[in-house]
């Protein structure tokens, strides 16, 4: 039998619903992770690049080396400000406690002259950051950067959780660390990036 709204006319047996997934797939840069939108009758809108996961490629030399590898948006002078800086502070001190620690700037170059950064982060630990703290840009996802197997990923924003849900799934771990210090779904208004943050 037809199924009828209250005024009478024919109502759908079945509504359609928006979903919005996150797919991966393999692109030039090795595994892409971007987020679409799916409608109940079918079809999928992959957007724009919310997520674009690290290109990371497991070495077997790095395998008895492991690395706490600390993922920011970017490590410019200019992005350097108190949220980066709180995360900075607390990898130079694991660092100076005797951890392995690479700093991965994800969307950024690093600048071209690192003596402002490390005086920067002699500021923030009062003393020098041990020399075998690796800088590392990996904003350019063209080029492979090099882990371990047996590596730990720290994230310090959402998207950079989000990069390393995907990058521990090439490692022996199944969890990695997370410096969370805000509610970051408050910062977007209902969207993609708010549902991304908030699964986060």
């Amino acid at each position: 039998a037809d199924v009828h709204s209250e005024e009478g006319a024919p109502a759908r047996r079945f509504r359609r619903r928006t979903l919005r997934v996150s797919v991966e797939y393999l692109c030039e840069a090795g595994l892409c992770c971007d987020p679409a939108t799916t409608l109940g009758a079918g079809g999928l809108f992959i957007e724009t690049e919310w997520i674009r996961a690290l290109n990371l490629v497991v070495t077997p030399r790095l395998g008895n080396e492991p690395r706490l590898n600390v993922l920011l948006p970017g490590l410019a002078m200019r992005q350097l400000s108190g949220g980066p800086n709180t995360a900075l502070e607390i990898a130079g001190r694991l660092a100076l406690s005797g951890v392995r620690v690479r700093l991965i700037s994800t969307e950024y170059a690093f600048d071209e002259d690192p003596a402002p950064f490390r005086a920067h982060m002699r500021g923030l630990l009062a003393t020098d950051l041990p020399a075998d703290v690796q800088l590392v840009s990996a904003n350019d996802r063209t080029v492979p950067l090099a882990i371990g197997a047996r590596d730990l990923f720290m994230a310090t924003a959402w998207w950079t959780a989000q990069q390393a849900k995907y990058a521990v799934r090439q490692t022996e771990h199944s969890r990695f660390v997370y410096l969370i210090q805000d509610y970051e779904p408050l910062f977007h208004p209902a969207s993609t990036q708010q549902a991304l943050a908030a699964e986060t």
